[in-house]
């Protein structure tokens, strides 16, 4: 439409007529579509225009623009809606707001990944699906109690999985195997979404896992974890003989915030690793002569994790 402002008439329900709002601008064309056709013919159409150019199109609307931009949200749904309102207006040459673009990839991730609300109601049978086609598997949902006794709906809560197959093969001949080396990945044997990380929600987990691996409050399993809220606690309350210990990645992790030195990372291991006290206590002195504020800050925990 050259950018210029326009608007529709309809003469009949196969006939349409595109003019300019400029009053005295000549531009105007007029299509219709044969009986039994799909495709439209031009039968009029007058190509001078008078009127100035706009960015400002009222059809261009986030509808339209989802359509325009389902591809790019698939190749990368995370894109930043700054970053793709950016790449819009160059593309189309046309002023849209934030907003408007907020609201297209909303709608483009929708035509994408699907409906996230409505995906919840199908939970249940994706859990039945799974432990049909995964012998053993164990899926438990939980919903909030609904206030409204009358009605039929519940809030999702949480859900735990746990694949038989996986189960399985840890419980037949993968646990030494798992704790002697993880060879750079991770076996998954459970996972959980759940309301918020918390000890309650950490012991429910945990209460699932230990029914699914048979492990028992007198079990000497160890524990590897990143020190999420809650999940000490639970460890201890469920499992009291389990050792726990902490990531030392994560423990690293944190302390190169503060200390980006490369030699703090090979004091670290070398505490972390000390097989007797006296090399342990022999690896504290050497981290104190490098940063006495990296000795205090990894002493505060407790050598038993």
């Amino acid at each position: 439409m050259s950018g210029g402002p326009w608007t529709k008439s309809r003469t009949g329900f196969k006939d349409k007529t595109v003019y300019t709002k400029e009053g005295k601008c000549p531009w105007v064309v007029l299509v219709s579509r044969p009986k039994e056709a799909y495709d439209w013919v031009v039968n009029t159409l007058v190509s001078e225009h008078r009127c100035v150019q706009s960015r400002t199109i009222k059809a261009c609307n986030y509808k339209f623009i989802a359509t325009k931009n389902v591809k790019q949200i698939k190749s990368n749904p995370t894109i930043p809606v700054n970053a793709l309102q950016e790449d819009l207006i160059q593309k189309f040459e046309m002023n849209m707001s934030r907003m408007k673009v907020h609201r297209a990839k909303e709608l483009a991730q929708k035509h994408v990944f699907g409906d996230f609300h409505k995906q919840y109601a199908i939970l249940r049978d994706y859990g039945l699906e799974l432990m049909e086609r995964n012998p053993g598997a164990n899926v438990k949902i939980e919903f909030y109690t609904e206030p409204n006794l009358n009605s039929n709906t519940r809030t999702f809560r949480r859900i735990y999985i746990c694949l038989g197959a996986l189960k399985e093969g840890f419980k037949a001949n993968l646990r030494d195997f798992i704790g002697l080396d993880s060879n750079n990945g991770i076996y998954p044997l459970a996972y959980a979404l759940v309301e918020n990380e918390t000890t309650n929600s950490w012991t429910w987990f945990l209460e699932q896992l230990g029914d699914d691996l048979e492990l028992y409050a007198n079990s000497n399993f160890t524990f590897i974890s990143d020190r999420q809220k809650g999940i000490i606690p639970a460890i201890a309350k469920l499992f009291p003989q389990a050792e726990h210990r902490f990531c030392l990645r994560h423990i690293y992790e944190n302390m190169k915030r503060q200390w980006k030195d490369k030699e703090l990372k090979d004091l670290v291991w070398a505490c972390a690793t000390a097989t007797t006290i006296r090399h342990f206590k022999k690896a504290l002195e050497e981290l104190m002569k490098f940063k006495v504020e990296a000795h205090d800050r990894l002493i505060q925990i407790p050598p038993a994790h």
